[in-house]
């Protein structure tokens, strides 16, 4: 089978070639559908930019990667919601700065929560730290502590 091009009754348009590859301009139902039976590469000397009136859904049935050389940015309006079925790594070589302008909760089901650091600690707050614990909470120093 040799490239087809063809016009259907409802004006749409459907090119394929006899390896599967198929662009289909849908008149009927304003859309565009580009078909490849291995992969689809789009490749830009400047930018590319998708826009959508409404929403963009991404799915993979295997792995999906991004990564920028230098800064990758996301902003969201409302919620962000990430769900993870798995482990979850974040590898930093610089800083990392939280900033959050209502409550922080974490919550470790199983397991607990594990806070090292080389050059100390600090906990600051304008009202007061509660420590609640069903066993016993153990302070332990190499140095005399000091409590103001």
């Amino acid at each position: 089978m040799a490239s087809r091009l063809i016009f259907t009754e409802d004006e749409s348009i459907i090119l394929t070639d006899k390896s599967g590859n198929e662009i289909k301009l849908d008149t009927t139902g304003g859309n565009i559908n580009i078909t490849a039976p291995s992969s689809i590469n789009i490749t830009a000397g400047k930018s590319v930019n998708i826009n959508a009136g409404e929403d963009i859904p991404i799915s993979a049935g295997m792995n999906i990667s991004t990564s920028a050389t230098m800064n990758y940015t996301q902003m969201v309006g409302i919620n962000y919601i990430s769900t993870i079925a798995g482990n979850a790594s974040h590898f930093i070589t610089g800083k990392l700065m939280e900033m959050i302008e209502g409550d922080v909760h974490s919550e470790t089901k199983q397991g607990k929560t594990i806070t090292n650091s080389e050059l100390g600690i600090e906990t600051l707050s304008q009202g007061k730290i509660h420590k609640d614990a069903q066993g016993n909470i153990d302070h332990r120093s190499g140095e005399i502590g000091k409590s103001h």
